[in-house]
């Protein structure tokens, strides 16, 4: 699953021996000492522990009694990765947390229930919880690990954190480092250990059995429960982890599903947590229950549909669970999370044999139609909110004509500048392109050209495709500004993009390069640059408007101008993806929206090109000359999106991708390949690094 689930930020695993138990979960990296929080009520009976200021990681009545004043707890250093050796690694292979069972297999003196220990070697079983919080397993502690990674003593009630020198090695799974080599390839953040010495010695078979009370920790009130009360709540004060196991143990062992559904839909409030997603549209919201529902502000009563349903959030509620079902069964992860069981109170694991069934493609194709089902129902319920769209039926990665989305090679043929100025106005009757493949100069141009393919283009309409430079106030090399110039046919200046024009060409052709407009709040343009091109008649126009930026008041003055001309201009910006961050977001955010109104927007720097690629399928042909090696396919302006990718050195298969995930930065295009296909569910942008010119970049 991939960690844009907030669940992967809210949940721990833990183990134990006979007297210790040893809990374990990540906090964001930037995350001191002096941000911990942990606290154990005086008699031992509650845990609270987490980062200051946000909702505790984990939160409620313990099993059995802890001794406070001997407990402990450990933050990871930062530059601790690379510390251990895959022979310093622990071999534990099953779980306490979240998977089935809260024993676990004896190996030699201890009880090892970790099963992110298993992280090199997979899931243990079939019935791996796919939704599950990886857990950490955890290495034998030495004293000369002490001083790298300190130990701090757990406080009652109000504790002030301090380290200390135990005066002896921990016993057993005191530290927790056996797989953060690949735990980090998974994630970021550091690991927080909490080391929790039992006053009875024996095992626990769950870690939080209850709530804990409010004088140590207030309940996160929800208003979407239905007829809420603070006595009801208060049975329901825990983390988000601890509510699903107790949830899971209820529906599986004890086949209470009322009150299961309780823990599951406050699980879900949370922290969205998947095991929770799939176990509410399986046993309580299937959509053929929920086709009729109309909200109501009479009662209803207690295991009905409506009941469901008004706890949920109303039909708002309801189109979020189902996106989030449909994308669990894009992502493939639907399957697992319904035929394994998470009790953390069943006895020992149970390994469940795998789901006999049709191959993958078929399982593929029916976890598709769940997905377009729920994305259809979350569509009904809230027309606003932003589904995947699916390509059609059998449609595929396929490099058949019918379904390319193409960037064409045009040829340039480029004439030399003759001694006479050009007029400003003057179109171009030469085929042109994006780019032409010389290194040139502007005293000097050489024929030849420079390919560059632009999604959506049919091959050979260079005379009848039309581009709009704009050149915003961002550096730009000589070569890349000439290019592009003169495979446009319309420039504009966003305000101190003038400034730009007016610098990178020399004094004596300067007056051969004079934009169609300049526009913006003119708060950049400096007043030499202003007089130049009032005295050769080029329109200055000041737009005071705080509302829009100098791009979009440009791009409004290319639409302008389109519709005088009744014809369209793909629009390609010179900057944009360098220099202020804050401006370099906006590009990416209005790329974001206009791809809504028009089809090809380009962001062009010295370095790469970037665009932004809708909801479907996409074919890009490489000119290897031109573009490369690096590339990205990056999830900007969505939650997460699931990609598919051919071409690439390091391809996806329906692949999550969120900024709380994975990125596909620094991919590498294929010299041998020619083509790169892409498939995303939802908007992403597509960037690819540009070569040198022949000239070294400033």
């Amino acid at each position: 699953m991939p960690s844009n689930d907030p669940h992967r930020s809210t949940s721990y695993s833990w183990h134990q021996s006979h007297d210790q138990a040893t809990v374990l979960f990540l906090v964001p990296y930037g995350t001191s000492e002096a941000d911990i929080q942990v606290e154990i009520e005086p008699t031992g009976n509650y845990l609270v522990a987490g980062v200051r200021g946000q909702p505790p990681t984990i939160k409620g009545r313990l099993y059995s009694r802890v001794d406070s004043t001997s407990s402990m707890w450990q933050l990871e250093p930062p530059n601790s990765r690379s510390r251990l050796s895959a022979r310093e690694r622990t071999n534990s292979t099953t779980s306490t947390a979240s998977t089935q069972s809260s024993y676990a297999f004896i190996s030699d003196l201890e009880i090892s229930s970790s099963f992110a220990a298993s992280l090199e070697s997979g899931p243990v079983s079939d019935s791996e919880d796919a939704s599950s919080p990886v857990g950490f397993s955890s290495p034998n502690h030495s004293s000369g690990d002490e001083g790298a990674y300190p130990l701090h003593r757990v406080g009652s009630s109000h504790p002030v954190s301090r380290s200390v020198s135990p005066g002896h090695a921990l016993r057993s799974l005191t530290s927790s480092y056996s797989s953060l080599e690949s735990l980090h390839s998974r994630r970021s953040g550091r690991l927080l250990t909490l080391h929790l010495e039992k006053k009875q010695s024996i095992i626990w078979p769950s870690l939080i059995v209850g709530p804990a009370p409010e004088s140590l920790s207030s309940h996160i009130a929800n208003s979407v429960i239905f007829d809420a009360s603070e006595e009801l709540e208060h049975q329901y004060n825990m983390d988000s982890t601890s509510l699903l196991l107790i949830a899971l143990e209820l529906l599986d062992i004890r086949k209470d599903k009322e009150e299961a559904f309780e823990y599951f839909v406050r699980a879900w409030h949370q922290a969205h947590t998947p095991s929770a997603t799939m176990k509410l549209v399986s046993h309580y919201l299937p959509l053929h229950s929920t086709g009729g529902l109309a909200e109501t502000g009479k009662t209803v009563a207690r295991g009905t549909a409506s009941y469901y349903a008004h706890c949920m959030g109303g039909s708002n509620g309801l189109a979020q669970l189902y996106l989030e079902a449909g994308m669990l069964h894009l992502e493939g992860a639907a399957s697992a999370l319904l035929t394994s069981s998470s009790s953390s109170l069943s006895s020992l694991r149970v390994v469940h044999p795998a789901p006999s069934g049709d191959g993958g493609t078929d399982a593929w194709k029916r976890d598709r139609e769940a997905a377009g089902k729920y994305f259809e129902r979350a569509h009904l319920l809230q027309p606003s909110l932003e589904i995947p769209i699916l390509p059609p039926p059998g449609a595929s990665l396929s490099r058949s004509p019918s379904e390319q989305l193409e960037m064409p090679s045009i040829d340039l043929q480029s004439s030399q500048y003759s001694s006479e100025p050009l007029r400003r106005r003057r179109k171009l009757k030469e085929e042109t392109t994006l780019f032409d493949n010389r290194e040139a100069k502007l005293e000097d141009l050489d024929n030849g050209t420079w390919y560059l393919y632009i999604p959506g283009l049919p091959n050979n309409t260079s005379e009848t495709t039309k581009r709009a430079l704009v050149i915003l106030n961002q550096p730009f090399s000589e070569e890349l500004f000439l290019r592009l110039w003169n495979s446009s046919q319309w420039h504009c200046c966003a305000d101190g993009g003038a400034n730009r024009l007016y610098d990178v060409v020399p004094d004596a052709k300067r007056a051969r390069f004079l934009p169609d407009l300049i526009k913006g709040d003119l708060d950049s343009i400096r007043t030499d640059v202003k007089e130049f091109y009032d005295s050769h008649s080029v329109p200055v126009l000041e737009d005071p408007d705080q509302d829009s930026t100098d791009l979009m008041k440009c791009v409004q003055a290319i639409q302008k101008h389109e519709d005088q001309e009744q014809s369209t201009y793909d629009i390609i910006l010179l900057g944009g993806l360098s220099g202020r961050l804050d401006q370099t977001i906006h590009t990416l955010s209005y790329l974001h929206k206009l791809r809504k109104t028009r089809k090809r927007v380009f962001a062009v720097t010295d370095d790469n090109v970037g665009w932004v690629l809708d909801a479907g399928d996409h074919k890009i042909y490489i000119d290897h000359s031109i573009l490369g090696p690096t590339c990205g396919l990056l999830p900007v302006g969505v939650d997460s999106t699931v990609l598919t990718t051919s071409g690439l050195k390091w391809n996806l298969s329906n692949e999550p991708s969120s900024f709380d995930g994975l990125v596909s930065t620094s991919n590498h295009l294929i010299p041998s390949e020619n083509t790169v296909c892409i498939r995303t569910s939802k908007p992403i942008w597509w960037t690819a690094e540009l070569r040198s010119f022949g000239v070294p970049r400033n």
